[in-house]
C-alpha cells in the first residue's frame, strides 16, 4: 500500500464525547508500520517542521475514514512514529441511529423498572386492559393485556 494522508489534531474534549473539539490541524503523508488494521493502526511520518508534536493526540485518516487517539513517539533519524486506537467518534452515525432501551441513565431513571438500585414498594395491583381485535377476514383474535404494577399503601 502507498502513502497515507492523515491530519494531526489537539483534542481538547473527554474521550468519550462523540463531537470533539479540535484544534491546529497538520496534514501529513505517513508510512504504515507494520501490517495495517482498522482498529490501531502504526504510522511513521518524517517530523519535518513540526518536531516535537506538543499537545497533539488524535488524528484522522482519510483512506481509512476513521478519527484515532493518537501517541506519539519521536524517533532517531527525523522520524515519529503514531500509535493509534479507533475513536467511537469514527462511528458516531450509527451510534446516533441506535435504538435502544436505556435501564439506567445518568438524570433520569423508569421507576418501573427493578434494576436493585432503586427500592420496591410492597403490594401490587393487577389491571386487565383490552386491547380489541387483531387479524383477518379468516381468523380474529381478541386480546387482553394484562400487567402488574407495585403498590405501597394503597398509593400508586
Amino acid at each position: 500500500m502507498s502513502a497515507l494522508h492523515i491530519v494531526l489534531y489537539k483534542n481538547h474534549s473527554a474521550f468519550n464525547r462523540l463531537d470533539k473539539v479540535l484544534t491546529d490541524p497538520i496534514p501529513f503523508e505517513v508510512q504504515i508500520k507494520g501490517t495495517l488494521t482498522h482498529e490501531n493502526p502504526v504510522f511513521v511520518l518524517t517530523r519535518g517542521d513540526n518536531d516535537y508534536f506538543v499537545g497533539y493526540n488524535f488524528l484522522y485518516c482519510q483512506e481509512l475514514d476513521a478519527y484515532y487517539n493518537a501517541r506519539i513517539t519521536v524517533l532517531q533519524g527525523g522520524l515519529a512514529q503514531i500509535s493509534c486506537n479507533i475513536d467511537p467518534s469514527s462511528f458516531k452515525g450509527q451510534i446516533r441511529g441506535l435504538n435502544a432501551f436505556v435501564e439506567r441513565q445518568e438524570f433520569v431513571n423508569n421507576p418501573y423498572i427493578n434494576d436493585g438500585l432503586l427500592p420496591v414498594a410492597q403490594g401490587s395491583i393487577i389491571d386487565a386492559i383490552d386491547v380489541g381485535a387483531v387479524g383477518n377476514s379468516t381468523s380474529t383474535m381478541y386480546l387482553t393485556c394484562i400487567g402488574g404494577i407495585e403498590q405501597d399503601n394503597g398509593v400508586l
